[in-house]
């Protein structure tokens, strides 16, 4: 019965919490194979940290490494590179 099955699956299932602050996706393909990333404003993970998210001009700037990479939504390459 689809109903049991339903209710069994929300039993196994968590959803600890909502985030409503943006967050960025993106992909690092220096990675073999290429390593997929959701964060937001402030986190780190793998060297990787957004130093800042501006949902209205879609635009992010990542920093790897010391080089802080400014990109905009659907972006395939960086648009600006400063050494910080």
């Amino acid at each position: 019965n689809r109903d049991r099955r339903r209710e069994a699956l929300s039993f196994q299932m968590s959803f600890p919490l909502m985030k409503t602050e943006p967050v960025v996706g993106f992909t690092d393909t220096t990675q073999n194979p290429p390593k997929n990333y959701l964060l937001a404003q402030g986190q780190t993970k793998d060297g990787w940290t957004v130093v800042s998210i501006d949902a209205a001009s879609r635009r992010t700037v990542l920093s790897h490494g010391g080089v802080a990479v400014s990109l905009c939504l659907g972006a395939t390459s960086n648009l600006s590179t400063n050494k910080q």
